[in-house]
């Protein structure tokens, strides 16, 4: 399995932190858990500590999740 991950210059556990990732992306901007906490969606998906979320989200996206979080859905204007 590393093998063929390295074959396509990934490893395995970066490609499951960008699937992560991609899913606390993906529930960040769906109106059904606005309420929930950026901190329970990360738990959701195996990212606890809000700080290293926050750093691997800004890391992957650009932008941190609470400010990608009030673009998409618009909160605080």
């Amino acid at each position: 399995l590393h093998s063929q991950f390295s074959r396509g210059g990934e490893t395995v556990g970066s490609y499951i932190r960008r699937l992560r990732l991609d899913k606390i992306r993906d529930s960040l901007a769906d109106p059904r858990f606005a309420s929930d906490t950026i901190q329970a969606i990360g738990s959701r998906y195996g990212l606890v500590d809000a700080a290293h979320l926050s750093k691997s989200f800004t890391a992957r996206f650009g932008i941190s999740p609470s400010a990608y979080r009030r673009s998409v859905l618009g909160e605080g204007e």
